[in-house]
């Protein structure tokens, strides 16, 4: 499993972006948190 760590109101970049697609589309399991377990949007 992949986590990014966000601020509340911070934005991925577009790099961030592509990275998670191709990471999903390898078959890893990404999450967006803002705290513990807590997903982003």
């Amino acid at each position: 499993m992949f986590i990014e760590v966000k601020r509340p109101n911070g934005k991925l970049s577009e790099l961030q972006k592509i990275r998670i697609k191709q990471l999903k589309d390898l078959g890893f399991d990404c999450k967006i948190w803002v705290d513990y377990d807590v997903n982003y949007n």
